[in-house]
């Protein structure tokens, strides 16, 4: 038996076969792809075809498999995750000021409070709570999370006090960062960083600016250097979130960054959405996006996104029943698009959940795992559903909950990226080796 989760296709000359069962992609010969496309014409498996083809072919699951057996399998692992006790993901808030006024944002004009010592308990005694917990993970979010970094830095010393596996990561703005907080980054085990750079220093300035409009380009690059210097163990990423606007800044601002010298510091693109109803128009629709990929792989020759699904198939925090998004006075939020919004709060820390119907839709509405299309899908075994959050959104208001990932219309065209990706890195590899030799 053939699995229906093949996709075999010939692009200039080279014969590709691309299993999503178990995430494989392989180049065959001639003979290889001839026999193959012959079992898939008779829609049966050629015993007498060649024994190393045939191993092959058995190892990444392309033929002699269960298929809804696989995805039993795909579909257990999904949900064991989101009951997992083991691990907890949560979401801080220490505050929700901001020193900037960025014109997308989601969240302006929300209160301006910052936590307290009793909100700082009841986070350490929710902590505790769980048992049988191994390993915490913290985001640490705001508003601007190191407005409010003495609470961050109380608060993961109790953290790592409780004797668990214990990791961080943080979204901020970057323009806070001073050599002594970046030095203290592997003491606080702040081993990711998400700081946002939109594009070259005067587009960036026109649209990330502070409150009082000063600019903020040059104070971010003085803190990335100082990430790179004094917090080498963190992984910064750097997003630029393209738009209409300020595409053509991604070279440029790349360019840039290389030739700073920066070790940890890698740059990302990122898109902004307009599911929370800000109206700031500055929304790159699917297409544009798929566009902006190609043009940055076939013009520029970055890898800067893998054409290519993730695997193992992961899900957001917001699935699992035990993570969540805890704001600065001890409310209790599913997704950080909600920080600040008082309808979208589904309890607190000292009363527990009051908003039960809140929760339930975003533990199980839209869910992937129930709808035909999705299960139906070559890319089931591999796609997370996209943003559970979206999702939701698009259900409630009446419309597809798919949130499906761009590839899906075009999967042989993003295999072949993948591959001329694949294939520049060997290039990029041999010559360096080559020049080792001299």
């Amino acid at each position: 038996m053939l699995s229906k989760y093949n996709v075999l296709f010939d692009r200039e000359g080279k014969h590709l076969l691309y299993n999503s069962l178990s995430n494989s992609f392989v180049e065959l010969s001639d003979e290889m792809s001839d026999a193959l496309r012959n079992m898939i014409e008779r829609n049966e498996v050629d015993p007498n075809a060649d024994k190393d083809l045939l191993d092959m072919l058995r190892q990444i699951k392309a033929i002699d498999v269960d298929d809804e057996y696989e995805i039993r399998k795909v579909k257990f692992h999904v949900i064991n995750g989101r009951f997992d006790k083991t691990r907890l993901s949560i979401t801080i808030n220490p505050t929700l000021a901001c020193n900037f006024a960025c014109p997308y944002c989601f969240e302006k004009d929300k209160p301006q409070v910052f936590m307290t010592d009793e909100t700082e308990h009841a986070i350490t005694e929710f902590v505790r709570r769980h048992n049988g917990l191994t390993h915490l993970g913290v985001t640490w979010f705001g508003g601007e999370p190191l407005l409010g970094f003495e609470r961050i830095k109380s608060l993961t010393g109790k953290f790592l006090d409780m004797g668990i596996g214990y990791s961080a990561g943080m979204i901020t703005n970057g323009y806070l960062i001073t050599k002594e907080i970046a030095k203290s980054f592997e003491a606080l085990r702040i081993y990711s960083v998400q700081i946002t750079i939109d594009g070259m220093r005067e587009r960036h300035d026109s649209r990330r600016y502070l409150k009082n409009g000063a600019p903020t380009f040059d104070r971010i690059i003085e803190s990335l250097k100082l990430l790179s210097d004094h917090a080498p163990k963190t992984r910064v990423t750097v997003r630029i979130n393209v738009d209409e606007n300020n595409h053509a800044d991604y070279p440029a601002l790349k360019a840039y960054l290389s030739g700073l010298g920066l070790r940890n510091v890698f740059l990302s693109p990122g898109f902004t959405s307009d599911s929370t109803g800000t109206g700031y128009d500055c929304i790159f629709d699917k297409m544009k996006r798929h566009q902006f990929y190609v043009d940055m792989v076939r013009l520029h020759g970055y890898d800067n996104r893998p054409f290519f699904p993730v695997n193992p198939r992961t899900e957001c925090a917001v699935r699992n029943s035990a993570s969540c998004v805890i704001g600065p006075e001890g409310e209790l939020y599913k997704c950080w698009n909600d920080v600040g919004n008082p309808a979208k709060v589904y309890g607190n820390l000292k009363d527990g959940v009051g908003n039960q119907k809140l929760l339930m839709d975003y533990l199980t509405a839209a869910d992937p795992l129930e709808n035909d299309e999705c299960n139906e899908c070559l890319l089931f075994p591999v796609c997370n559903g996209g943003c559970p959050y979206d999702r939701i959104q698009r259900l409630q208001q009446g419309r597809s909950e798919n949130d499906c990932p761009i590839m899906k219309s075009g999967i042989e065209d993003y295999l072949w990226l993948h591959y001329n990706c694949l294939q520049r890195q060997t290039d990029s590899l041999y010559a360096t080796t080559e020049r080792s030799k001299r």
